[in-house]
């Protein structure tokens, strides 16, 4: 039951990235970047439904909570992700400009600890406390299983 419930997820997963393949060839790395992450998303939502055994009824009360959360972290880290790519040369900045800068960091350190404080409670009532515990491993294991799969490729 498990391996048909993952199964049809990773299928729908996959179905739905190649359906959005667009029927010219991507014309530039933004749209290769997106479709890339699009089955990069695909994969972890496989690997963490099959980690914490989820059952129909606990995907579907899940997975729009997690979603959420992270939508919600990756705008917290998208204002500082312009320094981070170097977009922004932060050697090249006043002091009083970096000061703000780092002042910005702090915050949105501040505020993604809360937001992680936040929906760890909505996990626990959605998915119980052995089930959240897994979650946080199964996010640490798909980011290393990830990064190994990266160093692998030529």
């Amino acid at each position: 039951m498990k391996q048909s419930i993952l199964l049809v997820t990773l299928l729908l997963f996959s179905s739905l990235t190649f359906a959005q393949v667009p029927q010219e060839r991507a014309r530039n790395r933004g749209q290769m970047g997106m479709q890339h992450n699009e089955k990069i998303e695909a994969m972890k939502v496989g690997f963490i439904t099959e980690k914490l055994a989820l059952s129909p009824k606990e995907a579907q009360v899940f997975w729009p909570i997690y979603n959420e959360f992270h939508d919600k972290k990756r705008a917290l880290k998208k204002s500082w992700r312009q320094f981070e790519s170097g977009e922004v040369q932060l050697d090249e900045l006043p002091d009083e400009q970096l000061e703000e800068v780092l002042a910005l960091r702090m915050e949105n350190n501040i505020k993604e600890a809360q937001l992680e404080k936040e929906y760890h409670q909505k996990f626990v009532k959605a998915l119980g406390i052995q089930k959240t515990a897994k979650l946080y491993k199964a996010e640490v294991e798909f980011k290393r299983e990830l990064l190994r799969n990266l160093k692998e490729k030529p």
